[in-house]
């Protein structure tokens, strides 16, 4: 009966600390994928609850550090006195052993669980608060990272800053890379044997995992098997394709039509998916003559209502070019042709532009009144 207890006690105790340990490292490893996937703005909140973790395992390990040092005690005291028959509990032959491997055990432990925790220090690296800053410091840092910038780029997220919440419910294709995650959908959707609405989910995970950037895409060697097979970017593809439980065959396939799609982009529109729309807006453009005959309407009138109608129908990547873009860009000492490319190179709308220079020009105007008013 003696010898049952005894092995029922170790159970607990092996129990009690393989229980702790697996808590530990389930918190651990929950709260850096969330960690590794977060933004900078969420970065101090997740400070907060990694610090309110930490202190949870310092409660909690203060606690397993007591029932292991009674148990270990007892146990020891328990097999020395019952199953090998030396009953005398204070000779020093029996504490002393007792003793070292009680502190080699609990060394052990904190040397593993302090070297695995999530430190704060960590977290304070990566977030600095502008409350911590000085102004003067948060000067320079916006200064050096404005200098870095050409000026046109600066004045577009200007632009996007203060006036793109009010005209983005009203475009479908704000952002230019949104159209080209949207061709990639509809290229899966002829390969995968799955319904849309999947097909769509698998589509929105590529995209949130930076596997569809036209120009990694478009410099991959996707015609060599070997290569294909050992590359990062294929992997990590292929990963999220085999959670849906497609054959590999289709993954392949997958893969490289896509790269075949991003190849053609990149080699005929700079890869830019606006640029290969925009050049048909162009085309339908140069049509118009040759099916409509107005009277009333001169060239540039008659050019502008198309554009404006494909706009709005067709959201084209396309702009109106009106003399109050000309104005705005001269105003501020840039030329259009350098709005547009900047435009392209962070893949806005141009038909956005258009309007968020409209919409900036009447608030500036409307301000003006205001204070002359005054």
């Amino acid at each position: 009966m003696s010898r049952i207890l005894f092995f029922l006690i170790i159970a607990l105790t092996f129990f009690l600390i393989i229980k702790w340990v697996y808590i530990f490292f389930r918190d651990y490893k929950r709260i850096v994928v969330i960690y590794d996937n977060s933004s900078p703005e969420e970065d101090k909140t997740l400070f907060l609850i990694a610090d309110k973790i930490i202190q949870k395992y310092k409660r909690r390990l203060f606690i397993s550090v007591i029932i292991i040092i009674l148990l270990f005690t007892y146990l020891f005291m328990y097999y020395r006195a019952e199953v090998m028959e030396k009953r005398s509990y204070s000779n020093i032959d029996y504490l002393l052993p007792a003793i070292i491997i009680i502190l080699i055990t609990l060394f052990v432990l904190y040397i593993v669980l302090n070297f695995l925790r999530i430190k704060p220090d960590v977290f304070k690296d990566k977030f600095i608060s502008s409350e911590a800053k000085s102004d003067k410091e948060m000067s320079l840092e916006l200064s050096e990272f404005e200098n870095n910038l050409p000026k046109e780029r600066i004045l577009l997220l200007e632009l996007i800053n203060n006036e793109g919440q009010e005209l983005s419910q009203q475009y479908q294709w704000v952002d230019e890379h949104d159209r080209w995650v949207e061709l990639v959908f509809t290229i899966l959707t002829q390969i995968i044997p799955l319904n849309h609405l999947e097909i769509r989910q698998i589509t929105e995970k590529l995209s949130k995992e930076s596997l569809l950037n036209i120009k990694e895409l478009s410099n991959i060697n996707f015609r060599n098997p070997d290569e294909l097979k050992n590359l990062d970017h294929f992997k990590n593809f292929r990963e999220i394709l085999n959670m849906h439980k497609i054959d590999e065959t289709l993954i392949n396939d997958c893969f490289i039509t896509i790269c075949e799609t991003a190849e053609g982009i990149s080699t005929n529109f700079s890869g830019k998916i606006q640029k290969y729309i925009r050049s048909y807006g162009e085309l339908l453009l140069s049509d118009i003559q040759n099916n409509f005959k107005f009277t009333l309407l001169n060239h540039d009138q008659i050019r502008n209502s198309f554009i404006y109608w494909m706009q709005n129908v067709l959201n084209m990547p396309i702009s109106l070019n009106e003399d109050i873009l000309v104005q705005f860009a001269e105003q501020n000492d840039i030329t259009v042709e350098e709005l547009y490319n900047e435009a392209d190179n962070i893949d806005i709308n141009l038909a956005v532009l258009d309007d968020l220079v409209q919409l900036n020009v009447y608030k500036n105007l409307n301000e003006n009144n205001r204070i002359n008013q005054k």
